[in-house]
């Protein structure tokens, strides 16, 4: 799982470092987001096949 976070918070990262540092608070608000995102979607996913 741990290494799972990780490769999500690469993509998240990857899209997002290409804006402008000018906007960095932006970035981060869109990080955390992008992180809980994928999160949410991978859990629900687990439960899915968990439950099946």
């Amino acid at each position: 799982m741990i290494g799972y976070m990780d490769h999500i918070s690469g993509i998240c990262s990857n899209h997002l470092d290409r804006m402008p540092r000018e906007r960095e608070r932006e970035i981060q608000l869109l990080k955390d987001r992008c992180l809980s995102w994928y999160t949410k979607n991978f859990s629900d996913q687990i439960n899915e096949l968990s439950s099946s």
